[in-house]
């Protein structure tokens, strides 16, 4: 299906699937994930107790229930995979088979639990990583699979809208930028479909909300954009793919969003492997230059014995 989406953004926006026109990022800078236990209810049917985590990021705000037994499998998971780390881990509460229904005992874990979480979050790796993320996010893996294969490569693709103004009615071209953190839209210019200079961005992480009217799709960030979705056939179909991909994206992007903070430090890894490089080069440079001039001193000195 996504191919035929694909196909279809393409015939809309009178482009190959294949065109690189669109490849620039901008990087603002993504808001930090929080998250904190809040509360603890037993569930009377089932006879267990779910732990209630308060998520936030951006203006997005949800709650998620989780189990002690989620928890487990959750830290598991990070100690499979950090095994090898030099900073301590987490340590989640032990199991308990006996009285961990008791009142007392389960306020212990509780507080237990909380400490554990914020020691998870104050961890950067363990904060950004996709499994904490997941384990933070009330969607199901269905959902989650779709954001990452179906709409995300759709947006990224781009396609032509035709944004609804106050005088007149106009077409602009929008795609999500490759980082995920803005929307970008713009007028063509004479039927061509490369950047004007009139670029606007909305901040995805600001998006709170994306609802379609009679007069047209409105998206509700820091400004609003309305488009209108009246055309039929694909094109149609496309409009109402970008619909729900967009909601989708608002609700779950902290799935494909590192934070401020893990940017900001691949951004020093980065610049500390630049700067790494560029002695290495200078250091063989220095070195092919001395190895020249040792060999043409060795040649000098021959050719003076050759001589005589």
């Amino acid at each position: 299906m996504f191919k035929f989406l694909s196909d279809s953004v393409s015939q809309l926006s009178g482009e190959s699937p294949k065109s690189n026109a669109f490849s620039t990022t901008q990087h603002f800078p993504a808001p930090n994930l929080i998250a904190r236990l809040v509360s603890v209810t037993r569930d009377p049917e089932e006879d267990f107790h779910t732990y209630e985590i308060e998520v936030s990021f951006g203006l997005r705000k949800w709650t998620v229930s989780r189990r002690y037994k989620e928890f487990h499998e959750f830290n598991k998971l990070i100690q499979s995979v950090y095994m090898v780390q030099s900073n301590p881990l987490p340590e989640l509460p032990p199991k308990k088979m006996c009285g961990n229904k008791e009142q007392p005992f389960v306020h212990s874990r509780k507080e237990q639990l909380s400490q554990y979480l914020t020691q998870v979050m104050s961890n950067t790796d363990l904060r950004s990583a996709v499994f904490t993320r997941e384990f933070l996010t009330a969607a199901t893996r269905d959902r989650m699979t779709r954001l990452y294969n179906e709409y995300v490569p759709l947006l990224k693709a781009g396609a032509t809208f035709k944004k609804i103004g106050s005088v007149f009615t106009r077409d602009i071209r929008m795609r999500l930028t490759d980082d995920c953190m803005c929307l970008e839209y713009w007028t063509p210019i004479s039927g061509n479909y490369g950047k004007g200079e009139d670029v606007k961005r909305l901040r995805t992480h600001t998006i709170t909300n994306v609802s379609p009217t009679n007069e047209g799709l409105i998206i509700t960030a820091e400004r609003e954009c309305e488009l209108d979705t009246s055309q039929n056939g694909k094109s149609k179909f496309v409009r109402t793919a970008w619909l729900n991909g967009l909601s989708e994206l608002s609700r779950l992007l902290h799935l494909i969003r590192s934070d401020d903070t893990t940017i900001n430090r691949q951004k020093q890894h980065a610049a500390s492997a630049l700067k790494a490089h560029a002695a290495a080069t200078l250091r063989d440079t220095t070195n092919n230059r001395q190895k020249q001039q040792r060999a043409m001193k060795r040649k000098s000195i021959a050719d003076k014995y050759n001589k005589r």
